[in-house]
Formats: C-alpha cells, sequence, structure tokens
C-alpha cells in the first residue's frame, strides 16, 4: 500500500512510521505544512495523491495542549475539527483508506474502563473537538480507521519529548523529588504496541473503531510508586497530590482507561510488560 503519513513528527510518529514502512511504501508530510491554510493544504494533498499513487492516509496531526485548546479554541477548533472533515470528504472523494488518530479525551472519565462503543462525552474542548470529528468520520466515510490510543509511553530518542516513564525515571534517578497526580487513571499503552496496532489495521484493512490501551490501570502517582519499586528508589521522593492543587485551565477527567478487548481479539496485541520497559529505560538513564 502506498501511504501518506501526516504529521508523523516526534517519538510516536516516528515508531509508527519505521513499523508500517515493513510492508508498505510511506511517504511523510512534516514541514511547511499548515493546515489551517486550506486551499494549499488540499492541492498540496493532491499532487501527493497523484504523484504516489496513494491509497492510504494516515492523520496524526492534532494541537494536543489542553490548556492551549482552552485559551485559542479557533486554532484548536481548526486543526482538530475542520481540518478533519475536510480530510475525511476528500478521502472519500478520492477513494482513500483514512487512518484517523483520536484520543481518550473523547470520553468523560466518570465509566471507565471505556470501550469503542460507549458514548462520548469530553470534558473539555480539545476532547469535544476530537469526539466531533470522529462523528463526522463515523457518518460520512466507510473505508477509514479511527485508532485511539491513551497515553503512550517507551523508550525515547534523545530529542523526543519525554513521556511519562521516561520523565519520571529521570527525575527519579537523579534524586530529584516531584509531585504526583492520585486522580488522573488510565492504562498507558506502549509505543511499539501501538504501532503494532496501528500496522496491523492497515495490512488487513480493518475498519470502524479502535481503542489502544495496556493493561494496567493506575494514577500518575501509582507510576511513580510502580518505577521507585522497580529500580529500588527511595520513596520520599514522591509526593502524593491532587489534580486540583494545579490551576489548569482546561478540566481532566478522572479516569479514562480503556476496555482492550477488541485490540486484543480483532488486533491479536498482547500489551507489553510494564516493569520491563521501566527497568530498560532505568538502565539507559543510569548508563549515560
Amino acid at each position: 500500500m502506498n501511504i501518506l503519513m501526516l504529521g508523523n513528527n516526534g517519538f510516536v510518529g516516528s515508531v509508527v512510521q519505521e513499523k508500517i514502512k515493513q510492508n508498505n511504501n510511506v511517504y511523510v508530510v512534516n514541514e511547511n505544512f499548515d493546515v489551517t491554510e486550506k486551499n494549499e493544504t488540499f492541492n498540496m494533498l493532491n499532487r501527493y495523491v497523484k504523484e504516489k499513487n496513494i491509497t492510504c492516509i494516515i492523520n496524526c496531526i492534532a494541537m494536543a495542549n489542553l490548556d492551549d485548546c482552552e485559551k485559542e479554541k479557533e486554532l484548536c477548533k481548526k486543526i482538530n475539527l475542520e481540518f478533519v472533515k475536510c480530510l475525511c470528504d476528500f478521502s472519500v472523494n478520492k477513494k482513500i483508506y483514512l487512518i484517523h488518530i483520536s484520543s481518550n479525551a473523547v470520553y468523560d472519565g466518570n465509566n471507565a474502563p471505556y470501550s469503542e462503543t460507549d458514548i462520548k462525552n469530553p470534558v473539555n474542548y480539545y476532547g469535544k473537538c476530537k469526539a466531533e470529528a470522529d462523528d463526522y468520520i463515523n457518518n460520512k466515510a466507510s473505508n477509514f480507521a479511527i485508532v485511539r490510543p491513551i497515553t503512550i509511553y517507551g523508550s525515547k530518542n534523545k530529542n523526543d519529548r519525554h513521556n511519562p516513564v521516561t520523565y519520571f525515571v529521570e527525575k527519579l534517578i537523579n534524586n530529584e523529588s516531584i509531585k504526583l497526580v492520585d486522580d488522573n487513571i488510565v492504562n498507558m499503552v506502549h509505543v511499539k504496541d501501538f504501532a503494532d496496532a496501528v500496522s496491523f489495521i492497515i495490512d488487513n484493512k480493518l475498519t470502524g473503531e479502535f481503542n489502544i490501551s495496556g493493561d494496567v490501570s493506575e494514577s500518575r502517582y501509582d507510576l511513580g510508586v510502580r518505577i521507585c519499586n522497580v529500580l529500588d528508589i527511595d520513596l520520599s521522593l514522591i509526593e502524593k497530590v491532587s489534580g486540583k492543587d494545579f490551576i489548569m485551565l482546561a478540566e481532566r477527567p478522572n479516569n479514562t482507561s480503556f476496555n482492550n478487548s477488541k485490540m486484543k481479539i480483532e488486533l491479536k496485541i498482547k500489551p507489553r510488560s510494564l516493569d520491563r520497559t521501566i527497568m530498560d529505560v532505568g538502565c539507559e538513564y543510569r548508563n549515560k
């Protein structure tokens, strides 16, 4: 399959790209790509489709900082909703298989674990835009997959942004104290499990919605305790706090953990060990 990836910058996109290019031709658009300029964007996409005979588009583009989305709602809407609607229409018109990356922010956090058929009820503006985009694709397209990862973790390259595991491990190994919330719960997914899921969906041309997560549902505080126990680090470095102790514009749902039964059965994904990854990341930082 000839695949066009939109916005694969950083930690997650690079791992997904490496995985899917094993069985596909992958082309990437990253730089000089402003999705708020619709005419330029879709003229460019049209050229790619014609020149490279694109049969699948993966949309990884998002404005994902929750507080920024509350401050800049118009920009958030343009990127997370309006662009997605146009991309969906474009894909339907060109008969292209659309893979859209969604978010656990579409859920309100009151009825975990969430399956693909559960009602979306977002509590912040980012989640509202993502949920509306998902619904639009569901109503307008047939040849699509909405892939919804929860918080993603794993080893990272030097210039990648931190994820919860790498950030907490680095801080704690360096004997730095950290405050961790105990009221925001997810079952994080390893980046390679997420990449495997996307790859399986594409290779088998699956359609519909897929919630992708690990098996361990815990708060950031619980994760910090786990890291200390696995790496034999002093627990007193961690202070338990509530999310309400921080000033944040966007409301955060309490527990958006997924029911990952569909992922395990249909995509044949067995989540990697969180403890094993913590040990590996700990070795990386201790050997620096």
